[in-house]
C-alpha cells in the first residue's frame, strides 16, 4: 500500500488522485510544508500536494483500505510502502508528529489482528523504509520501535527508484535482533553509472545480474534475512536478470557466481530527489595531487577461500580525460596494486564520450593480492598529470567516475576430473 505517489496528483488517470483526494484539498502537505531544508537539499514540489498524515481523516481512509483489502482477499499479508513516496508531514511537524505515524502503524497491526483472529490465520506486515535509521526518523518513521513492539513482520531497507549497490544496512539488521522482526533489504532496477545508455532516467543503468548478485552477497554477508526485488527488470530492459530468481534467495547458490561489485555514486541531479534517502558517497570526484580518492568497497565473497576456482578477479576504474601521460598509483587495504593491464597509448580511440569529457576502463589485476571478505580500503593517487592540462586555462579535469570489483569464476562446482574406477573404452 503506498503512502504517497510522485505522478502528477492532479491527472485524472492518477489512481493515488481520487475522489477522497480532490474532496479534501485542506489534508494536503502544501507548499510551506516544505520549507526548512539545507540549502542545496530541496526535496520534489510534488510534495506539497501529497497528503499530510497528520489530519486523522488521512489516515482513517489508509486503514480502511488496508483492513478491506485483509476482509475481501485472503492475503499472507500487507506492505507499507513508504518510500513511495517518503514524505507525509510538513517538515516543521515531524517530531510532533513521528509518534501519530507509529500509532497509525500500530493501529493497522489491530486491524490486522482483529481480522486474523477471526479467520483463524495471522495477517503479516511490513514496512519498506529508507537506506538509514536516521533517513527515516527525518521523516517521522520510528522503524525500530515498531520492530520492537511487534507491530511489523519485516522492514525493507530501501532506495528510491536508484539502487545503492554497496549500500550498509548494518544498522537495520542490529535493529531487527531480538525482535523478531525480519530484515529483507532491498535490490532496486537501476544504479548510477558514469556510462549510462540503458538506464530509466538520465545517469541511471539497469541493474544486470552480475551487479544484483553483488549487492545480495553483501546483505547476505552482513546478516540479513532476506532479499526483497523491486521493480525487477527483464529481458525486456536490455538485461537478463530471471536467473537472479533461482540464485540471489541462496548465498549458497550465490558462493561461486560471476558478480560486478561497485561503490555507490552521489546523486548529482539534485532536483527531483529525496536528500534523506540518499547514502553519501565520494565519487565521481576530481583527481588532483596531493589528495587522493578514497572509498570502502564491501566484498561479500571470501574469494580467499576460493582461490582455486577463481577465473579472474579485476579492480574497474572508469576514468575521465585520463591521458598517456598521466600517471595513477593505486592502492587497496594498503598495498600497492600493480597496472593497469591496458595502459593508454598515443592515438588510442577513447569509446565512452560524456559532455565533460572522455571515458575510459583501467583494469588491474587483484589475483596477487585478493580483496577481503568484508570492507576493502581503496585509494586512487595522481603522481603525474599530463603536463598540457596544468596550465591555469585548461578546463580538462581529471575524475574518477566509477569504482568497481569485477570476480569470475571458473567450474562452479569444482574443476572436473575424470570419475574414478574403470574407464569406458574408446
Amino acid at each position: 500500500m503506498r503512502g504517497e505517489s510522485t505522478a502528477d496528483p492532479k491527472h485524472f488517470l492518477n489512481f493515488m488522485a481520487g475522489r477522497f483526494w480532490r474532496e479534501h484539498p485542506e489534508w494536503r502537505i502544501g507548499r510551506d510544508g516544505l520549507e526548512g531544508w539545507p540549502e542545496g537539499q530541496p526535496v520534489s514540489e510534488a510534495a506539497m500536494d501529497f497528503q499530510d498524515f497528520a489530519h486523522e481523516g488521512v489516515r482513517r481512509y489508509r486503514i480502511a483500505i488496508a483492513e478491506e483489502a485483509a476482509s475481501r482477499y485472503n492475503i499472507d499479508g500487507i506492505e507499507l510502502d513508504f518510500m513511495r513516496c517518503p514524505y507525509f508531514f510538513k517538515k516543521s511537524q515531524v517530531p510532533a508528529m513521528t509518534a501519530v505515524m507509529t500509532d497509525y502503524v500500530r493501529e493497522i497491526r489491530r486491524t490486522l489482528d482483529r481480522l486474523g483472529r477471526a479467520r483463524g490465520r495471522y495477517i503479516g506486515l511490513s514496512a519498506r523504509v529508507p537506506w538509514t535509521i536516521a533517513g527515516a526518523a527525518v521523516i517521522g518513521l520510528d522503524a525500530p520501535r515498531w520492530a520492537r513492539e511487534g507491530l511489523v513482520n519485516q522492514l525493507v531497507p530501501s532506495p528510491f527508484f536508484a539502487m545503492t549497490l554497496d549500500a550498509d544496512v548494518s544498522g537495520w539488521i542490529a535493529a531487527g535482533k531480538g525482535t523478531g522482526c525480519r530484515i529483507y533489504p532491498c535490490i532496486e532496477e537501476s544504479y548510477r553509472s558514469g556510462i549510462a545508455t540503458e538506464g530509466g532516467a538520465p545517469g541511471l543503468q539497469w541493474v544486470d545480474l552480475e551487479r544484483a548478485r553483488a549487492a545480495a552477497a553483501n546483505f547476505w554477508h552482513a546478516g540479513a534475512d532476506g532479499i526483497y526485488l523491486f521493480n525487477w527488470p527483464d529481458r525486456g530492459r536490455n538485461v537478463n536478470t530471471t536467473p537472479g530468481l533461482n540464485e540471489l534467495h541462496d548465498p549458497a547458490i550465490l558462493r561461486r557466481k560471476n558478480k560486478r561489485y561497485a561503490a555507490g555514486r552521489r546523486n548529482e541531479k539534485g532536483a527531483g530527489s529525496w536528500p534523506y534517502c540518499e547514502l553519501p558517497r565520494v565519487i565521481p570526484a576530481e583527481l588532483r595531487r596531493g589528495q587522493p580518492v578514497a572509498v570502502s568497497l564491501p566484498v561479500g565473497d571470501d574469494l580467499a577461500a576460493n582461490r582455486d576456482r577463481l577465473s579472474s578477479v579485476r579492480l574497474c576504474l572508469l576514468i575521465e580525460n585520463l591521458t598517456g601521460a598521466d600517471e595513477i598509483e593505486v592502492t587497496m587495504n594498503g598495498s600497492s596494486v600493480q597496472g593497469p593491464s591496458n595502459p593508454i597509448r598515443p592515438g588510442q580511440h577513447m569509446p565512452h564520450a560524456t559532455v565533460g569529457g572522455l571515458l575510459t576502463w583501467q583494469y588491474y589485476d587483484l589475483a596477487a593480492a585478493l580483496p577481503r571478505l568484508g570492507n576493502n580500503a581503496i585509494e586512487i593517487r595522481l603522481t603525474a598529470r599530463n603536463p598540457d592540462f596544468e596550465q591555469p586555462w585548461s578546463q580538462c579535469k581529471l575524475v574518477v567516475s566509477d569504482i568497481e570489483l569485477e570476480i569470475e569464476y571458473r567450474w562452479p562446482g569444482g574443476e572436473w576430473s575424470a570419475p574414478s574406477g574403470r574407464q569406458p573404452p574408446l
